[in-house]
């Protein structure tokens, strides 16, 4: 968070933190973490909260771990992340967004060609109903849609039957993205279409 010429130069302790972490057995079954000011994030959890300070990221539920004197300290279990290969390196990925307002629309294409991924951002467990003819046509051309909150903490779910619920959604084949932020659906999505293009192997992916 700070540069070498800065008093309180915080990069070297982040990188051995990092290091101490990752040669805990622990993370060897916990997928990504996130290593910084002395705190163990998951990364399902962690969002950047501030541009400069220290303590800049947080989780909605707070640390997994901390290191305490140099020691790692796990207090919840980090959540296995599956494996599930890579994106492509020869493909391009684009990524639009609609306006800023109370609902977003973004899209992660893969081009030219293959598979490509839209991630329909909303405030809680609906779109407007003006969005689903948009999300029909990705689904009919078999472009997974993938459905997550602009909220900072929570879950997506599927409460609401009415058209542009989250029932609905999930009943016409979108992917409901958990506590995920757009962002890190969008890069799960792109990793997991470099393993699958099948809808339910990639709903597997999405709820583990």
């Amino acid at each position: 968070m700070r540069t070498f010429s800065d008093p309180g130069w915080d990069g070297p302790a982040n990188l051995t933190a990092a290091v101490r972490t990752a040669a805990h057995p622990t993370p060897a079954v916990a997928g990504t973490l996130v290593v910084v000011g002395e705190e163990v994030h998951a990364t399902a959890r962690v969002r950047k909260w501030h541009t400069q300070r220290l303590d800049a990221f947080r989780s909605g539920l707070g640390p997994v771990g901390v290191l305490d004197r140099g020691q790692v300290r796990f207090h919840t279990p980090p959540s296995a992340a599956p494996s599930s290969g890579r994106a492509g390196s020869s493909r391009r990925w684009t990524c639009t967004f609609s306006p800023p307002g109370r609902t977003t629309a973004c899209c992660a294409r893969r081009s030219p060609g293959g598979p490509g991924a839209s991630c329909s951002r909303h405030r809680r467990r609906n779109v407007p109903p003006a969005v689903l003819p948009g999300i029909r046509a990705a689904l009919r051309a078999r472009v997974p849609v993938v459905v997550v909150s602009r909220c900072a903490e929570g879950r997506v779910a599927p409460l609401y039957g009415f058209e542009g619920g989250g029932q609905r959604l999930a009943a016409m084949g979108a992917i409901l993205g958990g506590d995920l932020g757009g962002p890190k659906a969008r890069i799960k999505l792109m990793v997991a279409l470099g393993t699958t293009t099948d809808p339910e192997e990639l709903r597997r992916i999405f709820a583990a």
